[in-house]
């Protein structure tokens, strides 16, 4: 008798461990990183604008341009082995030459003019602007000399998805109550429950009646605002 006994408590012991094992075994095979997708979060950047500081300290510095002999049959061939900046300086070179030109054979009256707009007060605006960045620059020219530049910019307003941190453990204690349908036998228990990534989780579990219990939560179904 005492023999059976002791046989049904190994028996169920085993049985107990073989469960707890099992719970433990899936629980730890959720620990890792969740199969759904990455829940994201749109995060708006707001778009900051600034000027930077006026740069007063502008040295211009003349530019030599080599001269060349215009011809008809070298000319095309000249002109394609040169880059855009190149070819953009030669046409500002010919444009100061066609000045001077003029200048020489002006009588004063058209000298004077000339010479005042040459070198008179003016002022520029360049824009730039790609899909991040707003670019004005602003300048002043006095003398014929560019005298202050002022950059102006704009990073505008992006929208982004910011990755939400998941949980991938968490420890969770809590307790309980209970009664009889008759309400003659109130029972009371404490448990303690653990968390894994994908939302399981493995509770154990210790009543007034010095019962202890596992339990296992499997997540079915979530939804997403």
């Amino acid at each position: 008798m005492n023999i059976n006994l002791h046989e049904n408590k190994a028996r169920n012991g085993v049985l107990y461990f073989g469960w707890i094992l099992f719970f433990v075994c899936l629980f730890f095979r959720g620990c890792g990183n969740s199969a759904n997708p990455v829940d994201t979060d749109k995060v708006i950047i707001p778009a900051v604008t600034k000027s930077l500081p006026t740069d007063t300290g502008i040295e211009n510095i003349p530019i030599e341009v080599p001269k060349w002999y215009r011809d008809k049959t070298t000319e095309n061939k000249y002109l394609k082995d040169l880059s855009e900046a190149e070819q953009r300086i030669l046409a500002y070179q010919e444009e100061i030459d066609n000045m001077q030109s003029e200048f020489m054979w002006s009588d004063s009256i058209k000298k004077a003019e000339l010479y005042r707009l040459a070198t008179e007060l003016k002022s520029f605006e360049s824009q730039f602007e790609d899909e991040n960045l707003k670019l004005t620059i602003n300048g002043i020219i006095a003398g014929n000399e560019v005298k202050e530049i002022t950059p102006n910019y704009t990073i505008k307003e992006r929208r982004i998805d910011v990755p939400i941190k998941q949980v991938k453990f968490r420890m969770l204690v809590g307790g309980g109550l209970g009664n009889s349908i008759t309400f003659d036998k109130p029972l009371f228990n404490a448990n303690v429950g653990f968390q894994n990534a994908k939302g399981n989780i493995i509770r154990f579990s210790f009543d007034t009646e010095k019962r202890i219990m596992i339990g296992y939560d499997f997540s079915l179904f979530k939804i997403q605002k």
